[in-house]
């Protein structure tokens, strides 16, 4: 698996985003840059995590071949950087290497059809309780006759 060729090691600015963010340099931090063998990762110095100062959370950014730094990955809001969180970001850089098979847009649509899934079943059971209710009101309005206790309708039939 071949990498776009860096040379030399990406000089990251301390700051980015009008001081939100400030680089963060550890030796936990290098096998993203260097490469990680036994995880299957070959590293990239383009890579960079920041900590924004407020949230105090740390991101993952990369520097794109159109000098722009983006978000690559987020790490929860107070969570530390440690061998097993440097090794968890890792791990999800090379699932998610396109270079490797990895399809976004395959990727998006599956989470798309999750939740549009999920919408579905929601809206399902907000229309069977809306149903239950209207059938419950009605035949309490409507049919005095009806034993309505418990949404189970017996008809009571005179001399029965």
């Amino acid at each position: 698996m071949e990498r776009e060729l860096t040379l030399l090691k990406v000089p990251h600015p301390d700051t980015i985003d009008n001081g939100a963010w400030i680089r963060v340099e550890h030796p936990v931090l290098d096998p993203l840059f260097d490469g990680a063998p036994d995880l299957g990762w070959e590293g990239d110095s383009r890579l960079v995590v920041y900590l924004h100062l407020e949230a105090q959370s740390f991101c993952l950014w990369r520097l794109e071949t159109n000098g722009e730094y983006m978000p690559v990955a987020h790490l929860p809001a107070g969570a530390s950087l440690t061998n097993e969180s440097v090794n968890k970001l890792i791990s999800r850089l090379v699932e998610i290497d396109t270079r490797r098979g990895f399809d976004p847009y395959a990727d998006v649509i599956a989470a798309q059809d999750a939740a549009d899934r999920d919408a579905e079943r929601d809206r399902q059971a907000r229309l069977e309780v809306l149903c239950d209710k209207m059938l419950f009101g009605l035949a309490r309005q409507h049919l005095p006759g009806v034993d309505i206790s418990k949404r189970v309708f017996t008809f009571n039939t005179p001399g029965g």
